[in-house]
């Protein structure tokens, strides 16, 4: 019988001395601070750097392309060239711009680009004739020094891909007229008629919001 009353005694004691302050284990306490910190906008303008590699390689492999073989070859090349930066330069937008405007515009310009560049990828010439050099025009889309200016006048990522999406499309649009001129592929013909007013159409909508901002 006593051995039961120490038992006893000895687990009420162990109780007592048991910490038991843990069993109510409880997360961290909610941040009770403003919820702005976690919704503010993050300043991502100027991403010149990264467009400035975009006009650069465009310029230079336009360049390059003053040695095609004839105006079919040359016309596929820098038709592709030029679609290529309008959807470098669209994909910079979507991932910087402020403006609901001109992200949705950008949105337009990848998947036509996108689609344009599976097409012509698939395009087989019929003519490979070599006839240099090739009397193809086109504008170079921006030069260093107007680059240059773009940067020192402090024009936000959104103006930035407006303008030089109108340029490069305008740069497109003399492309497409020359080969009308030059070029005697009938589908390829086609494809710089379409071109033409396309792009009309979207230079419209580009210039319609850049001047609203």
């Amino acid at each position: 019988m006593a051995r039961v009353f120490f038992l006893c005694l000895y687990i009420s004691f162990l109780f007592s001395c048991h910490d038991t302050t843990d069993h109510n284990i409880k997360g961290p306490a909610r941040d009770t601070t403003s919820s702005a910190n976690n919704t503010a906008v993050v300043d991502t303008t100027h991403h010149f750097g990264t467009i400035s590699g975009i006009t650069d390689r465009l310029t230079h492999d336009l360049k390059e392309v003053k040695s095609a073989g004839n105006e079919e070859g040359a016309f596929i090349q820098m038709f592709i060239i030029h679609r290529r930066a309008l959807l470098d330069i669209a994909h910079v937008e979507m991932s910087v711009g402020n403006l609901i405007d001109p992200v949705r515009l950008s949105d337009d310009i990848i998947e036509r680009s996108q689609r344009l560049l599976n097409e012509l990828s698939h395009i087989k010439l019929k003519d490979t004739t070599v006839r240099k050099p090739h009397q193809l025009q086109y504008n170079i889309p921006i030069s260093e020094r107007a680059f240059d200016q773009m940067i020192h006048t402090s024009i936000p990522d959104d103006q930035s891909f407006l303008q030089l999406s109108i340029i490069i499309e305008r740069s497109e649009i003399l492309l497409a007229r020359s080969y009308l001129k030059a070029g005697k592929d009938a589908y390829l013909r086609k494809a710089a008629t379409a071109l033409i007013q396309n792009n009309q159409k979207e230079i419209s909508r580009l210039a319609a919001v850049t001047k609203s901002k």
